[in-house]
């Protein structure tokens, strides 16, 4: 363990050598047949100040001789002669502006050779990228007496001035100037590319997942893309200040939001590091507010300041959980790592960059450190969801299994209540035809024990009690056949079995019973009690009525009614018969009332007796 720290940390001092990377100056690395100019006579006029005159050495930074202010600057530079007598002299010479401005126009011999942006308009500033000026062999004078004039406008809080000039030939120099540029702007450009890929990745995950380090990560991403995009687009999109106070608070946002980051990775529970963090956002929004709005540049460095602590906690944090839990080690030494270079560079921005501590240095190295830095934590990103996906997959396993055995169980309750309900049923059914047979079959019997135990009983009467029983058991053996709501096939079973009898007697049965729908109320022990009625109606036509014909209509109205009539063309009833009725006619009645319906007794139209069994809503 500690040798691998060792490494690390070896891999991270190793930044220290970098900023001989940094170097934006023209002698940073020799090139053949070029010279690199140094000296200048400037005229320098701060914005309410009068001018001043004096030689420097570039490079010259306005923004840290003249903090918060603007102004115009003049650097007049001696061109050495060329090389006369040779190829070269007829080349083109050019001149190769690392970094100037903010506008600027270059003259050689009073001739202007280039140009950026209006002098003294904001809209451009022309820092932001490397520069090559062409200066024609013929505007170069033959004894080598040639003067660069360099004419500059700064803005308050901007970069501005003049770094070392390099002067050779245009070939040479062209090369030179593509490589720091691919340097400087393709770089810049590449950052921006792979932030926005990586922050739309994440913001997609943090839609589905709902996780804060999605969004954490996205966010730091696409204020990342700011703060690249001005490192080499000099056409401000928004006026100057405001552009400032935009770029530096995405910044200042992107470092504080990747330490929060670095922390919901790891699920390192830190609320007051979390909390400080946080509030940092709207600190450094002030501060950047009163930088670049109030002229005041010592604010922005507070900022900047103010974060590195943070960077130093959050590392300090990282490196704490690589040597403390092996489960995410790997992640945390990934981290830790880059995120040691992060804080290095972001130290060596802070103090040479922008307060101007490390000589002519001029590249910040925290935006080519963070590259590293995200596309690490977009490994990271990949690992997290990789296993919440894992988790989901596991989760979803455990709820198929449960689910599958609450299904199980589900079933068997099922099977169990079914079985429960078809015992009841048969139990009710069994206590149904217990009591059908004891109030229709045993009262018959009884009734018939009753008459054999007299001394001389009558054979008619004996004849009569035992068909009654039987027909009763009949009964109760067909309503056990019928299904619910079957009321037209058990009116014409209750046929088949009386129609004998009628025919015997002499009786002409008349049978108008239409096809019914299925009736939910008919019960078998509903449909029981209207054979009964039924039967006791034509018992009654064949013992009382001396009718030639009889008949049966059942018949559905409007409303849901149903009307069952049995009438006969007999003798009639005798006056009074209707109100006093009888044993068997109180039986109709009390079972017409068990079943929800009115029987109503009287005489028929045209002779003989009717009776009516009337349901009022059944259908």
């Amino acid at each position: 363990m500690r040798g691998r720290w060792q490494r690390a940390l070896a891999l991270c001092l190793g930044l220290l050598a970098l900023p001989a990377l940094a170097q934006d100056d023209a002698d940073a690395s020799p090139l053949p047949g070029t010279v690199v100019l140094r000296n200048a006579m400037a005229e320098l006029q701060p914005e309410g100040s009068l001018p001043v005159q004096r030689t420097l050495t570039l490079s010259h930074r306005w923004d840290k001789e003249f903090p918060g202010r603007g102004g115009t600057a003049t650097y007049r530079i001696s061109l050495p002669p060329r090389a006369s007598g040779t190829t070269a002299s007829a080349l083109p010479m050019a001149l190769l502006f690392t970094r100037v401005g903010n506008q600027v126009v270059a003259l050689v011999n009073g001739t202007q050779v280039f140009a950026r942006g209006q002098l003294g308009a904001p809209g451009h500033d022309a820092a932001k990228t490397v520069h090559l000026a062409v200066v024609p062999a013929a505007l170069l004078a033959p004894d080598g007496s040639n003067e660069l004039v360099v004419q500059v406008t700064v803005q308050p809080s901007r970069w501005g001035g003049l770094s070392t000039v390099r002067y050779g030939p245009e070939p040479v120099l062209h090369a030179e100037y593509n490589t720091q540029r691919q340097w400087r702007y393709v770089s810049a450009m590449v950052f921006c590319v792979a932030l926005a890929i990586m922050g739309l990745m994440a913001l997609a995950l943090w839609a589905r997942l709902r996780d804060a380090v999605f969004a954490c990560f996205a966010a730091a991403s696409f204020l990342g893309i700011f703060r690249n995009f001005d490192r080499v687009w000099p056409e401000v999109p928004v006026p100057w200040p405001l552009w400032g106070v935009v770029t530096a608070t995405a910044y200042a946002w992107h470092l504080a939001l990747m330490c929060l980051f670095a922390l919901l990775a790891l699920d390192l529970h830190q609320p007051r590091v979390k909390q400080a963090v946080l509030a940092s956002l709207p600190v450094s929004l002030g501060l950047v507010l009163v930088s670049f709005a109030g002229h005041q540049p010592w604010a922005w460095s507070l900022a900047l300041g103010l974060l590195a602590p943070l960077g130093l906690v959050t590392w300090w944090l990282v490196i704490r959980c690589a040597r403390r839990e092996p489960a995410r080690r790997v992640t945390a030494t990934l981290l830790a790592v880059t995120g040691g270079l992060a804080v290095l560079a972001g130290l060596y921005d802070l103090a040479g960059v922008r307060l101007g501590l490390a000589g002519p240095a001029r590249f910040s190295l925290t935006p080519h450190t963070m590259f590293l830095f995200v596309v690490i934590m977009a490994g990271i990103i990949v690992d997290r969801y990789s296993r919440s996906v894992a988790g989901l997959k596991a989760l979803n396993q455990t709820l198929e299994g449960r689910i599958a055995a609450k299904e199980s169980e589900l079933r068997q309750a099922f099977d169990e209540l079914q079985a429960q309900k078809a015992t009841q049923a048969a139990a009710g059914e069994r206590q149904r035809i217990m009591r059908d047979l004891h109030d229709g079959v045993g009262a018959q019997l009884v009734g018939l024990l009753n008459l054999v135990q007299q001394p001389e009983p009558q054979r008619a009467v004996l004849e009569e009690h035992v068909k009654a029983a039987l027909d009763e058991m009949r009964l109760a053996v067909d309503s056990m056949q019928l299904t619910d709501g079957d009321l037209t096939t058990a009116l014409a079973t209750l046929r088949w079995r009386v129609q004998p009898r009628l025919q015997a007697a002499g009786l002409a049965m008349h049978w108008e019973v239409a096809q019914l729908p299925a009736l939910p109320g008919m019960t078998p022990t509903t449909v029981l009690q209207v054979q009964r009625i039924v039967l006791e109606a034509l018992t009654n036509v064949l013992k009382h009525a001396k009718a030639r014909a009889v008949w049966v209509v059942c018949s559905a109205g409007d409303g849901g009614a149903l009307t069952l009539e049995v009438a006969d063309d007999g003798q009639g009833l005798p006056e009074g018969a209707t109100a006093r009725g009888g044993h068997g006619l109180g039986n109709m009645r009390a079972r017409a009332e068990a079943i929800g319906a009115t029987l109503t007794l009287g005489p028929r139209a045209g002779g003989g007796t009717q009776v009516r069994l009337h349901w009022a809503q059944l259908l």
